[in-house]
């Protein structure tokens, strides 16, 4: 059940500390009365916490290829028995030459861009939507998860923010507080996708985790390719048709021509079947027969 209060207090930040730092804010009662619950509870767990954790961005995949889907989790690790109580990080995206797009749905990518589903669900994700991982939603209580900040991408960046309420079970230990997803267009020309968290602080409901790691991660892009036929072509065509298909010669050898019943000087056979679909800078093998040298 979502919690986004942006109407009351469209602006405010979870400080270093633990406390709720207000840039903007539209008064009313409702408003109030929220704004007050959330510095008690920061002021409740105001305690020095000492304990260490870390964040890692995992990829479901090292290696896509164009018109791949392929998601993120966002990693809390080392979380102490306190539990997570709160989180932020902002996203950020290096599409290399592909633009980054935030689309809403999956289904709205365009084929020259890297899109990413943003803002979140404050569900679980979907196969083409960014939702809340389980170490987050599963210990939600009967109120729901505040939402402070939930953004659209821009410029390949954005900022999330979200906190447990009254009532929640805190998580301990290692898991997912978010998962994005991606898809990489048809026509994208990025060798690599880097994505990678800043402003990242993770509190039990008072001060934030020390952090000893943020590891993030690069995503490759895979060239892949159709083998080209060869048989019949000199060694000179060959060559030249693998360089086309993005591959490279392998081994040249012969085959036994005691009867002499293969031709000489062209391809005979090739170790990769025509048109089985490989990846780029696969070598091939091709068994060429030449003449006997002249006695």
């Amino acid at each position: 059940m979502e919690r986004n209060y942006s109407g009351l207090i469209p602006r405010f930040r979870i400080n270093k500390k633990g406390f709720v730092m207000i840039t903007e804010e539209r008064a009313n009662k409702t408003g109030s009365r929220l704004l007050t619950a959330v510095l008690v509870m920061a002021l409740l767990f105001s305690g020095i916490n000492c304990w260490a954790a870390g964040v890692r961005v995992e990829a479901s995949a090292d290696r896509v290829e164009p018109g791949d889907v392929f998601s993120v989790e966002i990693m809390a690790e080392g979380i102490p028995a306190e539990g997570l109580g709160s989180v932020q990080f902002r996203l950020n995206v290096d599409g290399d030459v592909s633009p980054v797009t935030p689309v809403n749905d999956l289904s709205q990518a365009a084929p020259e861009d890297v899109s990413v589903s943003t803002p979140l669900l404050i569900s679980a994700p979907t196969a083409t939507r960014s939702g809340l991982g389980p170490m987050f939603l599963d210990g939600q209580g009967a109120s729901g998860i505040l939402v402070l900040d939930n953004e659209s991408m821009v410029s390949g960046s954005a900022l999330f923010t979200y906190a447990h309420t009254k009532g929640a079970t805190r998580s301990s230990e290692d898991g997912s507080v978010a998962r994005f997803m991606f898809k990489v267009g048809e026509l994208a020309e990025a060798d690599q996708i880097v994505i990678s968290l800043t402003e990242v602080m993770l509190l039990d409901g008072g001060p934030a985790y020390s952090l000893e790691y943020n590891e993030s991660a690069t995503v490759t892009l895979r060239c892949s390719n159709v083998m080209p036929s060869l048989p019949g072509l000199s060694l000179a065509a060959a060559t030249e048709a693998l360089a086309t298909a993005n591959l490279i010669l392998g081994d040249v050898y012969e085959i036994d021509n005691t009867t002499a019943g293969y031709a000489l000087g062209v391809v005979l056979d090739q170790s990769v079947e025509a048109g089985q679909d490989g990846e780029c800078a696969g070598s091939v093998d091709l068994a060429i027969n030449t003449a006997p040298d002249e006695v």
